[in-house]
């Protein structure tokens, strides 16, 4: 018979000296020569009691035994059927994917499975030129605006955590991970509660997933920004590359990206239907990883089984009405330059797959709406801007970060022991103002509560800006077809959409109207 097992807790001391497997047999108290098709289906780290108790790897697995077991956290368990995919071969049109980040490709490689053949145009490079590219601007401060840390092979999460945790309760996570695993992630990220590749893992993933999109068929046109649309009658016929050769399309997939503003720009003045949608705008916060392991793990915080320690922090200021909360921790990481114009200021962060660097680093950011940026269409990508341009006129006008000391941005006492990741640099001004009074004081009063959360984070380095943590506007589809509501055959997809967040939740976006088109298609 198959049984799960729930809440199976094991010391992490014991796994350095006994195999993951045997463990977690021996202490559901089982024979481990009767278990047989042993799986974990989750895994995830307990470190409340680590003061008292220790800390632990708390496990559900599923397996078959050959007797009857009865015990409180085993019980009878029948494979839950996932209805996969019916890939229906068609191959009578050709859709045009506009941007190579998860939903785009994801969206595309499904669409080859099915018989199609798209052709992705991305606006950035391939990966191996795009990495040159990001490092030229991280060493010398050359921007290239349409090969960086957000335009390219793989969007903007290949620079970033490579994080794939989500609330999505949809199984097409499962074909998410699943084609991730195929093209050389660890088979880990099926089961672990928050599963990350790091940018290091993810660039390898994406260009293996590349390589063969094109061996089923696909075409890519990297250096290829869409910067026209040509609408008939409420129907997309096609798209302009480069302002000016013309590609005749009658499904156009716009899954483009949060910082494709251009495009955005484009599409409102072809009168695609938008709507503002509400974001978040703060600093990045650097702290010394040595610090916020220990007021994670305690003294476990060495331990070799332990990656940089994780956190989420959310406030709420009631003077204020603000939330505020902690985004995109990146543990064992650095602060990266987002930026993609040459007059603006933007920060990210990013780990490699160890997350063991120096720092460790987090978006502290505040939701914003139209309230506080105005009511009109695109209010909120000119109040992004805005923001940008400012920071880079306070970094010195040569994309160096404002940056301050959180004891200084209190006005508090105290010296910051932590030195900024950022590259090109940083220059050390007053950025307590920055923001209206609303954002300002938010910020403020929640990072003095964070303290209280974790007693080291006053000992940490403020860096300007964080504004990019979703698309600032929407581009309305249908609900049934996933069209534009207004223009038939164009199909917004993904962050940039402002129909996901994050890598996962944007891959199946692409899966989704995949799906979608092919049923359309039959």
């Amino acid at each position: 018979m198959r049984y799960k097992a729930d809440n199976v807790k094991i010391n992490i001391d014991l796994l350095l000296k006994t195999k993951e497997r045997e463990a977690i047999i021996k202490r559901i108290g089982l024979r481990e020569e009767s278990v047989k098709e042993f799986e974990i289906l989750r895994k995830s780290l307990d470190c409340r009691y680590r003061d008292t108790k220790g800390i632990f790897y708390v496990y559900t697995v599923t397996f078959l035994y050959d007797k009857r077991i009865n015990k409180k956290n085993v019980k009878p368990y029948k494979i839950k059927q996932i209805n996969r995919i019916n890939f229906n071969k068609n191959n009578d049109f050709t859709p045009v994917i506009v941007g190579a980040g998860p939903s785009g490709l994801m969206c595309g490689y499904y669409l080859l499975k099915m018989g199609y053949k798209p052709v992705i145009l991305e606006r950035g490079k391939d990966m191996r030129e795009r990495v040159l590219d990001v490092k030229g601007f991280s060493d010398n401060g050359d921007l290239n605006p349409n090969s960086n840390v957000v335009f390219g092979l793989g969007g903007a999460g290949t620079f970033s955590d490579g994080k794939l945790n989500s609330r999505v309760k949809s199984d097409l996570k499962y074909e998410v991970f699943d084609i991730f695993i195929k093209m050389g992630a660890g088979k880990e990220i099926r089961y672990m509660a928050k599963p990350h590749l790091g940018t290091d893992k993810i660039r390898e993933v994406i260009s293996n997933l590349k390589e063969y999109m094109i061996d089923l068929g696909a075409v890519f046109h990297f250096d290829s920004t869409v910067t026209d649309f040509f609408i008939e009658d409420n129907k997309i016929k096609g798209v302009e590359v480069n302002g000016s050769e013309v590609i005749n399309a009658d499904t156009v997939i716009l899954a483009i990206g949060s910082s494709a503003r251009d495009t955005i720009y484009t599409l409102h003045k072809r009168k695609v239907n938008l709507e503002n949608k509400p974001f978040a705008v703060g600093f990045r916060i650097e702290h010394l990883r040595e610090e916020i392991d220990k007021c994670v793990y305690g003294s476990f915080y060495n331990h070799k089984l332990l990656k940089g320690g994780e956190y989420v922090l959310t406030y709420h200021d009631e003077k204020m009405n603000k939330g505020v909360y902690s985004f995109c921790q990146c543990p064992g990481g650095v602060v990266v330059a987002s930026s993609s114009n040459k007059n603006q200021v933007v920060t990210n962060g990013m780990s490699f797959s160890k997350r063991n660097m120096i720092n460790t680093n987090s978006a502290i950011v505040v939701n914003v709406n139209e309230s506080d940026y105005g009511s009109e269409i695109l209010s909120g990508v000119k109040f992004q801007e805005k923001i940008e341009k400012k920071a880079f006129e306070m970094g010195g006008g040569d994309f160096n970060a404002p940056c301050m000391d959180v004891y200084d941005f209190l006005e508090m006492k105290g010296k910051c022991s932590v030195k900024p990741s950022y590259k090109p640099g940083v220059k050390y001004v007053d950025i307590r103002n920055f923001y209206d009074e609303k954002i300002s004081a938010s910020i403020k009063n929640a990072l003095k509560y964070f303290n209280e959360c974790i007693p080291c984070f006053y000992n940490g380095v403020l860096t300007a800006v964080e504004t990019r943590t979703s698309s600032p506007v929407r581009i309305l589809r249908d609900k049934e077809s996933y069209q534009s509501v207004n223009i038939k055959g164009l199909y917004p997809i993904g962050e940039g959409a402002g129909y996901a967040g994050g890598i996962l939740t944007s891959a199946i976006d692409g899966i989704k109207i995949a799906m979608k088109l092919n049923e359309i298609r039959r």
